[in-house]
């Protein structure tokens, strides 16, 4: 008995540890008559894209399973998460429409309520012609959350169901057809949304990638329209491209990117005359390999790293993942352009480098960077009665203290700062708020989304390596 005593004391010592840095994710989940609803599949979700001014798209979309529950007999759930995290929620519950938020944090209480199905369902064809024509289509809602998101069929159909009600924009992305603009539309039980869409077959834009330097083609260049290259194509064996329906007004610009080669943009010709012919011719860029250690200086798999400069023209963003020895390669940097090293890690603080600049193209040896154990950084925003201010925007300014040991910080560091020293969370059903990836150095939580909100007085927070970190109380004025 004594034994049995002892390992429950010990059990709930370890338990309380372990929710130090947790806070409980709670919510009920109902039908569109009110009732509860059991057994409803719950997903939780976290991105390491999100948070933060993004560019790499790829990481901004990507979810990583963070816990799966159901709801019981009175549709309630919960689950205990790590607090500083941006959290997507799904809910599914066959036939009513499926539900999802991604601007959830732990802490929250969450009323959710099913909604009856809606669909959607179209056709892509060619104006003139009526011919079918093959692409992507995805829709996304008010908040900017993707409701939908798929291909069409041979015959150049598609179509969705289980969908929330509520107003989307559909984008269509055409395989050999001019992207459309954006369609808006509302999504209704009653009926079914559906559309057709007619499109310009625009032009048979060819070309050429080759090096600058050699005049050798480029095999794998990804050649596409504005700075997300949403219609996009790749190159052959003789570095030749051709990108069907070209010609979206919106995105006059064309961008061109292939591994270890600066990024190069041109704009349409503003001539009558159709553009048909295009070439790109790429030169090399600063390749910087490196390390990326754990804190007790193991190499380490699987950090997000990413090496970020600015030009006239564009923000190059050149991502990678570190292999099984700890190793990353970013490569395509500009010669002379200042950048930036980012590292991003599951459970580890985040960090910023300034790189020195190199004036020259071809390798550059990044020294090793050891990983932080990340600190928390929480407080509550309260309004200047006391009461808790819930679902509001706060913004953690700053970066770790040695981000300089490298180099520097770069000139137009007031710009990339924006992407790089900035971070967002929002407020719980309590007010309380958390950044849980925090390296050791001197920030600011200010209220607002990025911009600074002068409604709240600015709080200056110092970090260390090791000790409590006060809470922060930020007081909203009306």
């Amino acid at each position: 008995m004594r034994i049995a005593a002892a390992l429950s004391s010990a059990l709930l010592a370890a338990t309380a540890l372990a929710q130090v840095n947790t806070a409980p994710l709670v919510g009920v989940v109902v039908d569109p008559d009110g009732q509860p609803v059991a057994g409803a599949e719950v997903v939780v979700q976290r991105a390491l894209g999100r948070g933060f001014r993004c560019l790499d798209l790829e990481l901004y979309h990507s979810w990583k399973p963070l816990a799966r529950t159901r709801t019981d007999a009175r549709g309630r759930f919960g689950v205990q998460l790590p607090i500083g995290l941006a959290l997507r929620v799904e809910v599914d519950h066959a036939p009513l429409a499926r539900w999802y938020d991604e601007d959830v944090v732990p802490g929250d209480d969450l009323r959710i309520a099913l909604q009856p199905p809606c669909s959607a369902r179209g056709t892509l064809r060619f104006r003139d012609d009526g011919t079918p024509a093959t692409g992507r289509v995805r829709a996304w809602n008010d908040r900017q959350i993707e409701v939908f998101a798929g291909r069409t069929d041979a015959q150049g159909t598609f179509a969705f169901g289980r969908l929330p009600k509520g107003r989307v924009q559909i984008e269509v992305i055409a395989d050999a057809a001019m992207t459309p603009e954006w369609f808006a539309a509302g999504l209704t039980p009653e009926a079914p949304l559906q559309h057709t869409f007619d499109l310009e077959r625009g032009v048979e834009l060819r070309g050429v990638v080759v090096d600058d330097a050699t005049g050798n083609a480029i095999a794998g260049a990804r050649v596409g329209e504005g700075w997300a290259m949403r219609k996009s194509t790749l190159t052959d064996n003789k570095g030749e491209f051709v990108l069907p329906g070209h010609g979206d007004p919106g995105r006059p610009d064309l961008h061109c990117r292939a591994d270890g080669y600066v990024e190069q943009r041109t704009d349409r010709p503003a001539k009558a005359d159709p553009w048909t012919r295009a070439r790109f011719a790429l030169q090399r860029g600063v390749d910087f390999t490196g390390r990326v250690l754990d804190p007790s200086g193991r190499p380490h798999q699987g950090a997000y790293v990413a090496v970020v400069g600015m030009t006239p023209q564009t923000v190059p963003w050149l991502p990678a993942r570190t292999a099984a020895d700890g190793t990353f390669h970013c490569a395509g940097l500009p010669p002379l352009c200042e950048g930036m090293l980012l590292v991003r890690c599951e459970g580890m603080a985040t960090l910023v480098y300034a790189l020195p600049t190199a004036a020259a193209a071809g390798p550059a040896q990044v020294p090793d960077v050891r990983l932080q154990p990340a600190r928390l950084v929480r407080g509550v925003l309260r309004d200047d009665r006391g009461a808790p201010v819930p679902h509001a925007n706060v913004t953690l300014h700053g970066t770790n203290r040695d981000c300089e040991q490298l180099a520097a910080l770069p000139v137009n560091w007031g710009v990339l700062r924006f992407y790089l020293a900035q971070r967002t969370a929002r407020t719980d059903a309590h007010g309380e708020f958390a950044f849980g990836d925090v390296a050791p150095g001197s920030y600011e939580v200010a209220l607002g989304d990025g911009n600074v909100d002068n409604r709240a007085v600015p709080i200056a927070v110092e970090v260390a390596a090791e000790g409590e970190i006060e809470p922060v109380e930020l007081v909203k004025q009306r």
